[in-house]
């Protein structure tokens, strides 16, 4: 009897254990995924708009509208170096959307175009950060030349001289209806003047444009004839020798 009770006891305590088994699998369910809420797909955008418009600003910071005018010294695929007026070498990039002009406007113009020595005018986008200018418009201009030196030869006929500069080379210069003359003293400062007035020996300084005919040929536009410098000396009207025929008598400003 002993026996058999034991055996039952036994049987209805791993009943008991197997029951409490199952109850706790039951009470203590598997975990679920957890589900995204709304807004956290809102706050995720947020951020990257944030993120993109902190870019954007960083970028606009380095980045400006600036024009630059220059001589060109090198041209390759879309790249344009230019050195400017303080001979600072500047690097222009081209693209599909950069506009180019010509000296003739009605002529077709494009990078093909551009040689060494072309003066150009040219309005961009300068990033600050790699100093480099992205053109949107191109212009090929003509840039004044400034020029200084000592009087050698007059034509009274034909309105022109002759100019040695510094460096030993002569240059024929023309004076126009346009051309403005002037003389400077340190007792009067700039006054008037006229191309009567100019003689040989003179110091003078001008700006003008080569000769669209003639390219070797200075039209001046501005003279100005520094009396205190030099010795004026009447000489006989040289004879014209570089043109057929004499030009209009230059008014005197």
């Amino acid at each position: 009897m002993k026996d058999i009770f034991a055996i039952i006891l036994v049987i209805l305590l791993l009943g008991a254990s197997t029951a409490l088994t199952l109850a706790a699998e039951t009470a203590t369910p598997s975990p679920s995924p957890k589900k995204s809420l709304p807004g956290d797909s809102l706050t995720k955008e947020i951020t990257n708009l944030k993120e993109k418009i902190a870019s954007r600003v960083a970028e606009l910071k380095l980045v400006e509208k600036r024009g630059i005018v220059g001589i060109v010294t090198e041209v390759k695929d879309t790249e344009i170096t230019l050195s400017d007026s303080k001979g600072n070498t500047r690097f222009v990039d081209v693209d599909e959307l950069t506009k180019f002009t010509g000296s003739d406007s009605k002529a077709t113009f494009g990078i093909s175009d551009i040689k060494k020595d072309m003066s150009l005018a040219i309005l961009g986008r300068y990033n600050k950060q790699s100093e480099r200018l992205l053109a949107r418009f191109v212009k090929q201009i003509t840039l004044p030349k400034f020029l200084s030196g000592t009087i050698t030869d007059i034509d009274k006929t034909g309105f022109s001289f002759s100019l040695k500069d510094a460096s030993g080379k002569t240059i024929d210069i023309d004076v126009e209806n346009v051309t403005k003359t002037q003389s400077y003293t340190k007792e009067n400062g700039v006054v008037r003047s006229g191309f009567s007035k100019l003689f040989v020996g003179d110091s003078v300084v001008l700006s003008g444009f080569p000769d669209k005919k003639d390219p070797t040929r200075i039209v001046a536009t501005r003279v100005l004839l520094l009396s205190d410098f030099t010795k004026k000396t009447e000489i006989e009207s040289s004879p014209p020798t570089t043109r057929p025929s004499a030009k209009p008598t230059a008014t005197e400003q």
